[in-house]
């Protein structure tokens, strides 16, 4: 039996509905009886025929838009690039070509930008900070001189230069949660470059000890930058903690944040070179791991005895703006000053730098290299293009006195930047939000195959499950709840925010996730095609039903949320890749000194049973940790190139407790 939604299996039986074979009685065959089956099966077979061929048709369409969004030439479809400006050229192509009308025709321009077409709704998305030339260089005590190649500017440096001596200043937080000082008090960093950690004290799991969800006030770099400089800082050097887990808590610093620049030089500097940095100055030896497991417990600040550095930039800021591309299937009759919206984003990561959100594959960076965004999410524009095609054409053989909602099709841009995108839209809409009625929102849908369907959102509205069901049902794809990603993670929570019920469809994260390895050859089409006529179908029936969906005020998603972000109680020192496979969890980074460096664990290694309980990704593996308490001795199986091995791992409690 296939898995199906919760909420459809829950209406099915609730209505008293159980398949089964029914008896008919038996009688003898006629010939009319005979040639009326054979009759039935013929046509049976050739509505099958032109419905697979429909598939496979829609499967080439969707591949098509896929690749060429994903092509290397659009350069991972950054907001501010040549490569999101063809992509967005293109999805307003394949609007125009559809017959739609422009979405923000009548739209009074934002902030006096003027969009480039009526097409096109366009926002600053922030500031592009260009480094005109960069150098930084360290002398250490032993003589040698370490210079950084490629040195990656900070959106918040200024053109300046720099030589002297360098003092490490953990965080560099004033003050943080649990009564935490970052500095004594009386710190003089007058004539020195200083090298902190971005972020705050963390976890071992990667994430912040002082929120709940994401980071708190003290986080931004900004602020942190702004305390050093107060004291006298000349220089910031940057540094990302080793143990950051980017993909549950994204950057607090959004991707080319609009802020105004520092008059000191700001770089970001590599992990091994600030580790040799110091060691080389600290009297105790100390590298990157002590003092980030230091830092982590209390403020710290130290002289880099003997080191010193020369830090060059000479930068050039510009504004960054960037559209959201929209048309409008319009709708008839009563119901036409309604609107249904089907959105996904797309843009993505483009050659993501040092301190961008997003995390890499294993523990590893890839700084520099495209990110193509095949799944993330040219996969959902693919479905949107879809949608659009196939809802044209139910519409023009509507009935002609059948009222109906118009259809806002929208590809937003900056959703990778905190939404900024849908974020604008909902403050600048069409039309009053009120007379938004329901929002489809598709966002990675391109692994069906792998993962299966997962649907959100249904309790945001009175009904959805309803509207919803027996289309799943029809639809013949494997669906559930949403469960790898929260319901706030896409640009569905903006329109959540207002009020306005919305449905996330998605196909989970994978290991490709945020990497240069998110390729259009891992997208199933055919499953992100049926996606798409899925959408298309839920969109049509809510379009043409007589009432809307009415605000609940509730979200799963965000309960669930709620409930990941609790705090183990026990340390294991696994630091897991996102996203399942049915090999095991990956372990993407083992902590220095932990129980699972203890037990041989290497970056690498798939865990395939933790007590007894087979694992195959953090969602099976993260509620068996939190049942568990320091000092308990797990049995686990892992395995490593391909050979399986057993072992053991004894629990400690937390050291953020000390």
């Amino acid at each position: 039996m296939r898995r199906t939604q919760g909420w459809v299996l829950a209406s099915l039986l609730l209505n008293g509905w159980v398949p089964g074979v029914l008896a008919r009685p038996s009688q003898p065959e006629t010939d009319d009886l005979r040639a009326a089956r054979l009759e039935r099966r013929l046509v049976e077979q050739e509505r099958a025929a032109q419905q697979a061929a429909v598939v496979a048709e829609l499967a080439t369409t969707f591949q098509r838009h896929v690749n060429w969004l994903a092509d290397p030439q659009r350069q991972g479809r950054a907001p501010g690039t040549a490569g999101i400006d063809e992509a967005a050229d293109s999805i307003e192509d394949a609007l125009l070509a559809l017959g739609l009308e422009p979405a923000f025709e009548h739209a009074a321009p934002v902030e006096g930008l003027v969009p480039r077409s009526p097409y096109r709704q366009v926002l600053v998305v922030g500031q592009q900070v260009d480094a005109l030339q960069s150098h930084v260089s360290f002398a250490l005590p032993t003589g040698q001189v370490l210079v950084v190649p490629d040195a990656v500017v900070s959106a918040t440096s200024g053109s300046a230069a720099f030589s002297g001596p360098c003092t490490f200043a953990g965080y560099a937080i004033v003050t943080g949660g649990g009564n935490y000082l970052g500095f004594a008090g009386a710190e003089d960093f007058s004539g020195r470059a200083v090298l902190m950690f971005s972020h705050e004290p963390m976890d071992e799991l990667g994430r912040s000890l002082w929120a709940d969800r994401g980071w708190s006030f003290a986080a931004p770099l900004h602020r942190k930058i702004n305390a050093v400089t107060r004291r006298g800082a000349r220089a910031v050097l940057v540094i990302t903690p080793p143990d950051l887990d980017e993909l549950a808590s994204p950057s607090p610093d959004p991707v080319r944040e609009q802020i105004e620049p520092f008059e000191v030089p700001v770089v970001h500097l590599p992990g091994p070179i600030a580790d040799t940095v110091l060691r080389a100055g600290d009297a105790q030896g100390r590298g990157l791991h002590e003092f980030f497991r230091l830092a982590n417990r209390q403020g710290v600040v130290a002289n880099l005895e003997g080191v010193t550095t020369v830090v060059q930039t000479s930068v050039q800021a510009r504004t960054l703006t960037s559209d959201n591309v929209g048309a409008v299937l319009p709708g008839r009759g009563a119901l036409a000053g309604e609107f249904i919206v089907i959105g996904a984003h797309y843009d993505h990561l483009g050659r993501r730098q040092a301190g961008e959100s997003g995390p890499g594959t294993a523990g590893e960076r890839q700084e520099g290299q495209i990110h193509p965004g095949a799944d993330d999410n040219a996969s959902g524009v693919a479905g949107l293009l879809l949608c659009a095609e196939l809802l044209s054409s139910r519409y023009d053989h509507l009935p002609a006195d059948q009222p109906a909602r118009s259809i806002l099709f929208l590809a937003f841009t900056a959703e990778e930047m905190g939404r900024r995108g849908s974020i604008h839209y909902v403050e600048h809409p069409v039309a009053p939000i009120g007379q938004h009625a329901l929002m489809l929102n598709m966002d990675m849908i391109g692994c069906v195959a792998a993962s299966g369907l997962e649907i959100g959102g249904v309790e945001s509205g009175e009904g959805l499950a309803r509207l919803i069901e027996q289309r799943v049902i029809e639809s013949g794809l494997e669906a559930r709840p949403l469960e790898s990603i929260g319901l706030d993670r896409s640009d569905q929570a903006s329109f959540l925010d207002k009020g306005v019920p919305s449905l996330f469809f998605c196909t989970g994260l994978h290991e490709a996730y945020h990497t240069p390895y998110d390729t259009p050859d891992l997208i199933d089409a055919e499953g992100g095609s049926r996606v798409a006529q899925l959408v298309a179908d839920i969109a049509f029936d809510a379009a043409t039903a007589a009432d809307r969906p009415a605000w609940t005020g509730r979200t799963r998603g965000q309960a669930r949320d709620q409930t990941r972000d609790q705090r183990a109680k026990v340390r294991s020192g696994l630091v897991p890749s996102a996203g399942s496979s049915s090999r095991g969890m990956l372990i993407s980074r083992v902590v220095d000194g932990s129980p699972a460096a203890a037990a041989g664990l290497q970056p690498g290694d798939r865990i395939t049973s933790w007590n007894g309980t087979p694992v195959t990704g953090p969602d099976d593996w993260m509620p068996l940790l939190l049942d568990s308490r320091p000092g308990d001795v797990v049995p686990i199986e892992f395995t490593r190139a391909g050979q399986t091995h057993r072992g053991q791992i004894t629990l400690e409690a937390v050291r953020e407790k000390e």
